[in-house]
């Protein structure tokens, strides 16, 4: 199911997730002409760093996730805070290298998530929890 048979229906469409050779085709694995296409008006599409890169791998385009914050000040016990809320998944990295920097991901949310995603990316470590596929 979803399969893509005529070449013209993935010519000049983005790759959601990364694809193997002789792979067949899905619907799920293209974005569309962009990552926003067929998405909500109003939405963009924000990359997130997520400190863990491993966590980033756990997810595929499609996916809807929260985006947690989580910063300690000295002294203080560590807490995280929701920035995002039932994100959709754009974007996986086409392959996860533990560097110690995280992984990126892509998500669409709110420009104003996205200026809450941007101050938190400076401040804190970013994480995701995965909410159910609807």
């Amino acid at each position: 199911t979803g399969v893509l048979v005529a070449e013209a229906d993935a010519v000049g469409r983005v790759l959601a997730a990364p694809v193997r050779r002789g792979e067949p085709l899905t619907d799920v694995r293209i974005a569309g002409t962009d990552l926003l296409s067929g998405n909500a008006a109003g939405l963009v599409a924000v990359p997130v760093r997520v400190a863990d890169a491993a966590s980033a791998a756990l997810v595929t385009a499609g996916d809807r996730v929260d985006v947690l914050a989580a910063a300690s000040a000295p002294g203080a016990p560590p807490a995280a805070r929701v920035i995002a809320v039932d994100a959709e998944v754009l974007a996986v990295p086409t392959a996860v290298q533990d560097d110690g920097g995280g992984a990126l991901i892509v998500v669409a949310t709110t420009p104003s998530v996205a200026s809450w995603l941007a101050a938190a990316a400076v401040s804190s470590r970013l994480s995701l929890t995965l909410r159910p596929r609807p």
